[in-house]
């Protein structure tokens, strides 16, 4: 005799969850973010490595973009410098450049000095000289 009221309430409990599961609106429309690239900046890199010592020559920097907020002051950047690509056509690496690293002025050696990278003429002697606290070579004859 109690079967029969428990099975009724046990359907009408069954067709409320059924109800409520079918009347529940939920939106279930995927949603698409869509992240917005960082501003970059041309800054310029070694296309390829470079050994100290070495003069640059016509390809040996070319452009890449690189996230502003990682630009450091040093590296040369096209808004600061729109020739530079071709600018250090010729000049000498004071010390060895890896490939897609970003070019700074700092790398170039000065005129007429030479760095303990750079290859001596083979009549010359070598002293090292300080000056400004950094070591230099300086090739005598």
């Amino acid at each position: 005799m109690l079967r029969v009221p428990a099975i009724l309430v046990a359907m009408a409990t069954g067709g409320v969850v059924a109800w409520m599961t079918l009347t529940a609106h939920e939106d279930t429309s995927a949603v698409t973010m869509v992240a917005e690239p960082p501003p970059m900046h041309d800054v310029l890199v070694a296309s390829a490595d470079i050994a100290g010592g070495a003069a640059l020559d016509a390809g040996a920097l070319v452009w890449r973009p690189w996230p502003a907020e990682a630009v450091h002051s040093a590296y040369i950047t096209r808004q600061a410098r729109p020739d530079a690509d071709t600018a250090f056509e010729g000049a000498v690496v004071s010390r060895a450049v890896a490939s897609g690293e970003p070019f700074r002025e700092d790398v170039l050696a000065e005129p007429g000095v030479a760095s303990i990278e750079q290859p001596r003429p083979p009549d010359t002697r070598e002293i090292r000289v300080f000056r400004a606290g950094r070591g230099e070579v300086v090739p005598i004859r």
